[in-house]
């Protein structure tokens, strides 16, 4: 086959790829168009929130800078202000509401009072319970959580305190043995010898849980041992 052959049938194929391209959109030009739309829509939102996400956060980062500000100039009601305004609103980003948070409670435990102790434990469960806030803020206000919960939650009965403490230690990944712990030592408080033998020798005998928290859940277990020999 000739050169000029070869020519002549790429130039046909080529036009009539072309022609197919052509009926394909004319036939489906309104989805196609539709598409596009949506895709630009789509851009546009990502761009949006992208924006709208910054100015959050520059928004909120200045609140929780005042208030540390404020807090080491002696002005804690001012703030305890700030704080709020970060913690309380649902359009704070997460991990800055966590933040605001944790120093929060702070500022509460400046003023032990019985009110600040049930927003303290509202806090953690809140912040335990953020789906968005990182994996370590939701561990460590779940265990904080539990042992504010134990002292000073007197109105909770007791099977619904331990669901309650037995949920946030099955979803940490950082703090499972220490919350154990602490769930050990209130059956102890309760009487419930047993169940806290069981517990502490869990803890004491894991692979996973730290050193420090076998030997603290071996003390517990001699703790255990001396009330049943009175």
């Amino acid at each position: 086959m000739t050169q000029e052959s070869n020519e002549l049938i790429r130039e046909v194929t080529s036009s009539l790829r072309n022609e197919k391209i052509k009926e394909f959109y004319l036939k489906n030009s309104k989805r196609i168009l539709i598409g596009l739309a949506v895709v630009v829509v789509f851009v546009l939102v990502l761009v949006g929130q992208s924006i709208y996400q910054k100015k959050q956060n520059e928004k909120y980062s200045i609140n929780i800078q005042k208030s540390i500000t404020s807090q080491q100039n002696g002005k804690i009601s001012e703030s305890r202000e700030d704080l709020e305004r970060v913690f309380y609103n649902k359009s704070a980003p997460a991990n800055l509401k966590a933040i605001a948070g944790f120093r929060l409670v702070a500022v509460y435990l400046s003023d032990n009072s019985e009110d600040n102790t049930k927003k303290i434990i509202s806090i953690y469960k809140e912040i335990n319970e953020c789906k968005k806030c990182d994996e370590y803020s939701r561990d460590l206000s779940g265990m904080l959580w539990g042992k504010f919960s134990i002292s000073n939650d007197k109105e909770t009965l007791y099977e619904e305190m331990i669901e309650k403490l037995k949920k946030a230690e099955n979803s940490s990944k950082h703090f499972k043995y220490e919350m154990a712990i602490d769930r050990a030592f209130y059956e102890l408080e309760q009487g419930h010898l047993d169940k806290s033998t069981e517990v502490f020798e869990f803890v004491s005998t894991s692979l996973e849980a730290a050193p420090g928290t076998k030997e603290t859940a071996k003390q517990g277990l001699r703790i255990v041992e001396q009330k049943r020999a009175k």
